[in-house]
């Protein structure tokens, strides 16, 4: 709901407070420009997806006849390279880790590819040792980027650190609930 209204104020800014019948795929072009002085271009894109949601609404309620949107394109971003830690930099990062519980979130960050906020969210009742599982699921006040659960295979590594938070818990619950 945030970012409507973020993109709603945006369009009334840049757009006028015109109304919507009366937006022309021209006044889009001119709101993707001002926001590009403004904003990098994942933005304008994640703004103009949103702009589109809401005139598809308009349409709907037959406020309008076409969405304007559908003429206007998007920015084409370049990919950028990911970056990662070759091996010497891992050890580096790893050996000056002096926090046990920093060092845990690191390395489940390592063997997962889990977000951080994924990672602090996990409980115990998500990890099956058993069955080598971890869930990553929604909980009252924690949402999956994308809302859906997912399973994610426990490796070999990741197994042994699971088990030495277990035998250094001593039965508490150590893990980043």
């Amino acid at each position: 709901m945030q970012i409507y209204r973020r993109v709603l104020n945006d369009m009334i800014r840049i757009i006028k407070n015109k109304p919507v019948m009366l937006i022309t795929n021209k006044d889009l072009e001119n709101y993707k420009s001002v926001r590009l002085t403004e904003v990098k271009k994942t933005t304008v894109n994640i703004d103009l997806k949103t702009m589109k949601a809401i005139l598809n609404l308009a349409l709907k309620w037959n406020w309008i006849s076409e969405n304007p949107m559908r003429y206007v394109k998007q920015i084409i971003v370049e990919q950028k390279e990911r970056l990662s830690f070759n091996e010497i930099e891992l050890k580096v990062l790893l050996n000056n880790i002096k926090d046990t519980y920093l060092r845990y979130i690191v390395l489940t960050g390592l063997y997962t590819g889990c977000r951080l906020n994924e990672i602090i969210n996990i409980q115990w009742k998500d990890i099956n040792l058993n069955e080598k599982v971890l869930m990553i699921r929604n909980k009252e006040n924690f949402k999956t980027k994308t809302g859906k659960i997912r399973q994610i295979p426990i490796s070999e590594s990741l197994y042994t650190l699971l088990c030495d938070m277990l035998n250094l818990s001593e039965g508490k619950y150590y893990f980043f609930m």
